[in-house]
């Protein structure tokens, strides 16, 4: 099963459109690297998920020796309420999402690739195009059966990738070409993954 999400600036941060839903809309704000990141996924215009950073550790992560690490946790709530987290693997390209007793783990490959899983189990792939024009872009998303309901976490997932693995805090380029390169990874076969196409949890 495949998904594709665009990505475009705008006067308040970055706008996210998947195009397999009437419902769903994306919205992330510009940090400049100094203010936390907020990532939103509304459905019919109403704040239905959302990563948000702690303003405290974030504070404490833009000072030049502590932010060679990843200091900044986001809290995970959906629908108002809290429940879970998105935290960033210090060794590793790596983001470790819990949601309820879920734990999704979120990898960066080489190529612009992304790979997820949940509870250990593969179930989905990303990749970002190289070419951006004004920091337009657009993402294929390739994913199983089990998670044909979850639409929204695999489109606020893409979301935490656009701003963490590929963030360019505000700064805006007629063109670009970025391509991810990840020397000696140890997941490197998730990137060959095919989706099972009827499973379903």
């Amino acid at each position: 099963m495949f998904a594709h999400v665009e990505r475009k600036l705008n006067s308040k941060g970055i706008a996210y459109l998947i195009k397999e839903s009437v419902e769903l809309r994306g919205s992330a704000n510009y940090t400049l690297g100094i203010w936390r990141q907020r990532i939103r996924v509304l459905k019919n215009g109403s704040i239905h998920m959302e990563l948000k950073q702690n303003p405290f550790l974030k504070l404490i992560n833009s000072l030049p020796l502590i932010n060679l690490i990843n200091f900044s946790p986001f809290h995970f709530c959906e629908d108002g309420k809290y429940v879970g987290s998105a935290r960033h693997v210090m060794t590793n390209p790596q983001y470790d999402i819990t949601r309820g007793s879920d734990v999704f783990s979120l990898r960066l490959h080489s190529g612009n690739i992304c790979s997820l899983t949940k509870n250990g189990e593969q179930v989905a792939l990303y990749q970002k195009e190289k070419d951006s024009w004004a920091e337009q872009n657009k993402y294929t998303i390739r994913y199983s059966g089990c998670m044909e309901s979850s639409l929204d976490m695999l489109f606020l997932i893409c979301m935490l990738i656009d701003v963490t693995f590929f963030k360019n805090h505000g700064q805006i380029a007629l063109a670009k070409e970025e391509t991810s390169v990840v020397l000696g990874d140890k997941y490197e076969e998730m990137i060959y993954w095919t989706p099972i196409i009827n499973k379903i949890n």
